[in-house]
C-alpha cells in the first residue's frame, strides 16, 4: 500500500496507538509495539525521539498531542475506522 512504501522511507522507530488495521502488521513484516495509553506514548518517544505512530483517526484524536503531524489519512476498506500515520 503507499502508506507501507511512505512508513519505511521515514525509517523510524513504528508503534501504534490502542489500534491498528491489521494489514499494517501482515505487511510490515515484524513486530508492532502496542501503545495502551498517553503514558505509554510518551515513554516511547522519550526513549526514540523522532517516531512514526500509526492509529486510527478517533484514537490518535483522543492522545492530544499536537507535536505531530498527520502524513496520511485513508478510510480503512474493510475496518470502520480510518487509519492515520503521524510523525514528530
Amino acid at each position: 500500500s503507499r502508506s507501507m512504501a511512505m512508513i519505511n522511507e521515514y525509517n523510524r522507530p513504528v508503534a501504534y496507538f490502542q489500534w491498528i488495521n491489521s494489514a499494517y502488521v501482515f505487511q510490515y513484516g515484524k513486530p508492532i509495539p502496542k501503545l495502551n495509553n498517553e503514558e505509554e506514548l510518551s515513554d516511547f518517544i522519550k526513549k526514540n525521539g523522532k517516531v512514526l505512530i500509526i492509529s486510527s483517526k478517533k484514537d490518535w484524536a483522543n492522545s492530544h498531542r499536537d507535536d505531530f503531524k498527520t502524513v496520511f489519512e485513508c478510510k480503512d476498506l474493510f475496518e470502520n475506522p480510518t487509519s492515520v500515520v503521524v510523525v514528530n
